[in-house]
């Protein structure tokens, strides 16, 4: 089963390609990309990564929750 179709309907419009997103250009945070990594093939992603459209911003598709998991995978 592919990623897309694990989304349901309602959601479907929301969804942005993986390869659209940018990490938040102010991230604070450092974290441990090789135990993230080693997590998420373990047990998988169950957290959906949240995203900025950019309308306010300038800055399309920025991450706003879930920096760590998108470097990770």
């Amino acid at each position: 089963m592919s990623a897309a179709t694990r989304i349901p309907a309602s959601l479907a419009d929301l969804a942005i390609p993986v390869d659209e997103l940018a990490p938040y250009h102010r991230n604070p945070r450092t974290g441990d990309l090789d135990s993230i990594t080693e997590s998420l093939s373990t047990h998988g992603q169950y957290r959906p990564i949240v995203v900025n459209r950019g309308t306010l911003t300038g800055r399309p598709n920025e991450i706003l929750a879930g920096n760590h998991t998108f470097k990770s995978s």
